[in-house]
């Protein structure tokens, strides 16, 4: 159902789009932010690694000494760094989720997004996505890494789908999934 609301919408965004005030943005300026967002992503994930590899360093190894107290053999990591290591990966998981998550659904962009003057919009009314669409965005380009081996490469033609969208808005899959537009906030 259309609604008024929507109607007001539409045509003011379309008088942005024609002046260029608004408009989709190009593969180029959504690579940056997601460079951007992987470096505040890894750095977070280097934190997390630095603690769990600090807390485990000595703990779980064993040391064989002979009569004359040289070292002979040193045990590898026990079950207690494998659990500590699924344990990091799945906490960085979780703040990938709410970073991307959480900052597309409540501001509409990530800090990357901010820094080049982006954001996501549902393509009805403009406004910032929700938590739905948030979720869906992040959720698409991940689904195909769940197949070994060749699953990142899923995830790669998922992001590098903008190329190859024909309507000229450079939608990605993820945003023809959740009905969102990459626009420009400058």
């Amino acid at each position: 159902m259309i609604t008024e609301g929507y109607l007001r919408w539409y045509w003011a965004h379309r008088a942005r789009v024609r002046s260029g005030a608004r408009r989709c943005l190009t593969p180029g300026v959504r690579l940056g932010s997601r460079l951007i967002d992987g470096v505040l992503i890894t750095l977070v994930y280097l934190v997390f690694s630095g603690i769990f590899l600090s807390s485990l360093a000595g703990s779980d190894l064993s040391y064989t000494y002979d009569a004359n107290g040289t070292l002979i053999s040193t045990g590898g990591p026990g079950a207690g760094f494998f659990v500590s290591l699924l344990v990091g990966l799945f906490l960085v998981f979780l703040i990938t989720l709410a970073y991307e998550v959480v900052m597309i659904a409540l501001r509409g962009a990530t800090v990357g997004k901010q820094l080049l003057g982006v954001k996501v919009v549902r393509e009805s009314d403009g406004q910032v996505p929700g938590w739905g669409p948030a979720l869906l965005r992040w959720i698409v380009p991940l689904a195909p890494a769940i197949i070994p081996f060749i699953g990142a490469l899923g995830t790669l033609v998922v992001y590098l789908s903008p190329l190859f969208d024909s309507s000229g808005r450079n939608q990605g899959w993820h945003d023809k999934v959740a009905k969102t537009l990459f626009i420009s906030t400058r």
